[in-house]
């Protein structure tokens, strides 16, 4: 069998302004956790959020677009407007 290799874990320092890390301080003492490792929980959340809200956005988006061209039906078949005084009002209230 072949030995799964392991990365080593980069080692990443930085220093908190004294208010900070007093918050962070009790923070750690009242989740009975140590400093270190409250960090680099917040740290790792803060990391895994970022992606979350990019796949948020994207689904946004994708809504926002779907939602245009909804619009632009619903307007083309109730015969209110045709097909490009739709799209207009679309790219006018959907930019």
């Amino acid at each position: 069998m072949a030995e799964e290799q392991v990365e080593p874990r980069s080692l990443i320092t930085f220093r908190l302004d004294p208010e900070a890390a007093a918050v962070l301080q009790e923070r750690a003492i009242r989740l009975e956790v140590s400093v270190h490792a409250l960090a680099r929980e917040y740290v790792m959340e803060v990391l895994m959020e970022v992606d979350e809200r990019m796949a948020i956005r994207a689904a946004l988006d994708r809504i926002h677009a779907d939602l245009g061209l909804t619009a632009a039906a619903l307007l083309t078949s109730a015969g209110k407007v045709n097909r490009e005084q739709a799209n207009a009002w679309v790219k006018e209230n959907f930019p």
